[in-house]
């Protein structure tokens, strides 16, 4: 096999498909929209973060335009290595039922992947990123293969001992923290395109384009397949094309959407692979909310973040919330290396929501972006049981404290719910079983064009409560092995 794949994007996704094309001998070419090297600084000293300064982003990637909420946000870093240069390093797994409880709603909520199938991928990825965690395995959060491994302080355990008795649990959040002494010019300690895309550098089979904007995939109505890529360069605004054996897009789940719709053709003319008008629907995301509590009394700081975890499944179905807890400030994370309580807490609530086709990004032919092409127009809403449900894991989490003896109020009110605040947009390329319900099969190939691999957040079926970066990662690693093999055995080949 001659051509290469090219791989459209180098954040963690991206980085890790590139990756495993390589291993498997796979000639990969990746196409990356930005153009400046990554920058920040992060130093971590017996464990604990104590100073990071993340670059700022670039606004240049995101061509938006909104539909029915006007406070619709939408994040975009351009830079190499994507939003892993903002990344905070959460990497919980989800659960064996993430991938199944959405089925006593709708057969459209089933994953056409299970947890068992990932377990293998996401020991990978956990050894990749050395990650931090605890060593208590929790049915609603299952332990990971963790580098490095931590508990809860003592008055921590009180917490958690009424919190079990709730249905929840406390445990020391999964987290990509890396080694323990840690002075480092990025603004994480994981960053996609340092750590795994410039080793890949060294080796004859791969090439990296910067500031390559790519423009459409190219299909071929003859073999239905993509044949090439086409992008422009932002420096020279010179169009190239790349004949390719397959595609890897990882360029974030609208952007990977944008691109299908930009890359419409005669065959599918509402988008690559769209026959069945799937494309740009089940659009979901976290909702989110930071607050801070004030104790009655001081509790042991938190030098590493704890996870509330949800309560257990059952009804009400894909409707959950996960909490993490924290330093409340700055100046709360440094003086948690000292052995001095404090009545501040710091807490992040993400939840879930059911993915509807009301929830939509579709191409607005009223407004272009800087290539020519639609921008891409978001439709969005929280409805009354999302905000139902964050307002219920608030409360949890106030009534745990309050019966473990730490009275508490609300001093820093949550933040107004703001869709794509979380930066977790997710579900406009579904994976699903069905044509009827999803654009992609259980490989992250596209249905209707199988040498195109989708392997970023779009291409999630449903909306768990935890973070999606590591199950995104494994999703794509497996993905990629499987085109390899496709590809050595000639499957898209005349």
């Amino acid at each position: 096999m001659s051509k290469p794949v090219a791989v459209i994007g180098s954040g963690p996704t991206g980085a890790v498909a590139a990756q495993a094309l390589i291993q498997q001998g796979i000639p990969v070419v990746m196409l990356e929209s930005g153009d400046r090297l990554p920058h920040g600084v992060m130093i971590r000293a017996m464990g604990r973060t104590i100073f990071r300064k993340k670059p700022a982003l670039d606004p240049r990637g995101a061509a938006l335009s909104v539909g029915r909420n006007p406070e619709i946000e939408w994040w975009v870093h351009l830079d190499p290595g994507g939003l892993s240069n903002q990344w905070t390093g959460g990497v919980p797994r989800f659960s064996p039922e993430d991938f199944t409880e959405g089925e006593q709603l709708d057969p459209c909520y089933r994953w056409p992947v299970d947890y068992a199938e990932l377990v293998p991928f996401y020991e990978r990825v956990e050894r990749l990123l050395e990650v931090s965690g605890g060593r208590v395995d929790i049915a609603t959060a299952p332990r990971g293969e963790f580098r490095y491994h931590s508990g809860l302080p003592r008055a921590w355990q009180r917490v958690d001992k009424v919190a079990r008795a709730r249905g929840h649990a406390l445990i020391p959040a999964p987290i990509a923290h890396g080694t323990p002494w840690m002075a480092a010019r990025r603004g994480t300690a994981f960053n996609s395109f340092l750590q795994l895309v410039v080793p890949l550098m060294s080796s004859p089979n791969f090439q990296l384009r910067t500031g390559a904007h790519v423009l459409r995939l190219e299909h071929d109505a003859t073999k239905q397949r993509v044949k090439s890529v086409l992008y422009q360069d932002r420096v020279t605004g010179e169009q190239h094309r790349i004949e390719v054996g397959g595609v890897v897009v990882a360029c974030g789940a609208l952007n990977s959407t944008k691109l299908l719709f930009d890359s419409a053709c005669p065959d599918f003319p509402e988008g690559l692979g769209n026959s069945d008008g799937v494309l740009g629907r089940y659009l979901h995301d976290h909702p989110h909310e930071w607050f801070t509590l004030e104790l009655s009394k001081p509790i042991a700081r938190l030098p590493n973040s704890i996870y509330l975890t949800r309560r257990p499944f059952g009804s009400p179905a894909l409707l959950a919330a996960g909490l993490t807890l924290g330093a409340a400030s700055p100046k709360e994370q440094i003086l948690a290396s000292l052995p001095l309580p404090s009545r501040a807490l710091g807490v992040q609530v993400m939840g879930s929501m059911i993915p509807t086709p009301d929830n939509f990004a579709q191409p607005d032919p009223n407004q272009k972006d800087p290539f020519g092409s639609p921008q891409l127009r978001v439709c969005m809403d929280y409805d009354k049981d999302i905000r139902a449900n964050m307002n219920l894991a608030r409360k949890n989490l106030q009534e745990i404290l309050s019966a473990a003896g730490y009275d508490n109020k609300i001093i820093h009110e949550p933040n107004v719910l703001r869709p794509g605040s979380s930066v977790h947009y997710g579900g406009t390329v579904r994976m699903h079983h069905s044509r009827e319900f999803g654009m992609l099969d259980g490989w992250n190939r596209l249905h209707a064009v199988p040498n195109v691999l989708v392997t970023d957040i779009s291409c999630f079926t449903t909306c768990p409560e935890k973070r999606p970066t590591l199950t995104a990662m494994a999703l794509s690693w497996r993905a990629a092995e499987r085109l390899a093999s496709d590809l050595k055995r000639g499957t898209y080949e005349e």
